[in-house]
């Protein structure tokens, strides 16, 4: 069975080569992608990007002024990576100068176990389920100061994806923690928007001990002077 699901995947990736090299445009969500794979089989003239950026609606706004009187963590969206979850509660679990939020849901019912358990167990982590977006992200992100999006970086797409909480992190002025090696931890430092971060629990360690409000504040107030087109459509 994994023999054929790799033949599988490099028939579709060689079928996919193929059609792109005698494209006359190909559109892609994130440059990294075109970077990455793309770039000996189709010229950059010939590519356009058209980046999922956030959708405001009007219904909310960024937010000006953050919490300081802690470091709240927010993991937003579906939940996957299990085991950086796991990593990531190991790592905060109990520590009075954090909290943790997970937002969002997922069908992997051992996920929602592990994140219930550790509200159970903890007094600095929560677990608040589905959400409705935008109406809700304003209220999210002004309990949050910090926005966890680091993603398993040994996967092909989230090497170069860009996901949509780097919009909303963007466009709601908070600083975020994403995995290193990726697309995205190139445009989060190249816009001193957070930081970059291994994703073992030993690295997350050294990572979230070094993390202080000051430095939060001031990759906040960077944010605030970024212009909002490089997030909101």
């Amino acid at each position: 069975m994994a023999i054929f699901k790799r033949s599988k995947k490099i028939i579709l990736r060689n079928t996919d080569y193929f059609l792109t090299k005698f494209s006359n445009q190909v559109a892609f969500t994130s440059y990294g992608f075109y970077k990455n794979y793309y770039k000996p089989y189709i010229s950059e003239n010939k590519i356009s990007i058209k980046e999922n950026k956030f959708k405001s609606y009007g219904k909310v706004k960024p937010i000006q002024e953050i919490k300081r009187d802690k470091i709240r963590v927010a993991y937003i969206g579906a939940f996957r990576y299990s085991g950086i979850i796991k990593n990531l509660i190991s790592t905060l679990s109990n520590n009075e100068m954090f909290r943790l939020d997970f937002y969002g849901d997922c069908h992997n019912k051992e996920i929602i176990e592990m994140m219930k358990k550790a509200q159970n167990s903890t007094n600095n982590i929560f677990f608040h389920g589905p959400f409705k977006n935008p109406d809700d992200l304003e209220e999210i992100y002004e309990n949050s100061n910090v926005n966890f999006v680091a993603y398993d970086n040994t996967l092909d797409n989230e090497k170069v994806a860009m996901p949509n909480k780097y919009y909303e992190s963007g466009f709601f002025n908070i600083p975020i923690i994403c995995s290193d090696n990726t697309y995205l931890s190139d445009r989060v430092l190249e816009h001193n928007m957070g930081w970059s971060i291994g994703i073992s629990e030993d690295e997350m360690n050294v990572f979230f001990n070094n993390l202080t409000l000051s430095k939060i504040e001031d990759k906040h107030n960077n944010i605030k002077k970024l212009d909002k087109l490089l997030f909101e459509a």
